[in-house]
């Protein structure tokens, strides 16, 4: 069901929207991403880096939060361990992760 809705926000972009940067921020879609380029950018396309030999299911990015706040993910994956939240592993994995790392 989401991927039929994922597919119905990607098919309101034009080809040169696809084509382009993706920016976060758009209220009205489930992904929240949308092509305004007032918002927070969040994805500059590399065209270079897409294996076009792969078939369409597989992934070839992946994407989750990741707040600068280090504290804030601290607090939050020890309350998620206390209640024994599925997402635990994430928030391990986002409070080792350095953001500074990558060039936006």
């Amino acid at each position: 069901m989401m991927a039929k809705e994922l597919e119905k926000e990607s098919a309101r972009f034009s080809e040169l929207e696809l084509d382009g940067d993706a920016y976060y921020g758009d209220p009205g879609s489930i992904s929240r991403i949308g092509s305004d380029s007032v918002e927070l950018r969040v994805m500059r396309p590399n065209q270079a880096y897409w294996s076009k030999s792969l078939p369409r299911s597989a992934i070839q990015i992946l994407s989750f939060y990741c707040p600068a706040d280090k504290d804030f993910i601290k607090n939050e994956k020890e309350e998620r361990l206390k209640y024994n939240n599925g997402e635990y592993h994430v928030s391990r994995f986002v409070e080792v992760l350095d953001i500074n790392v990558f060039s936006f």
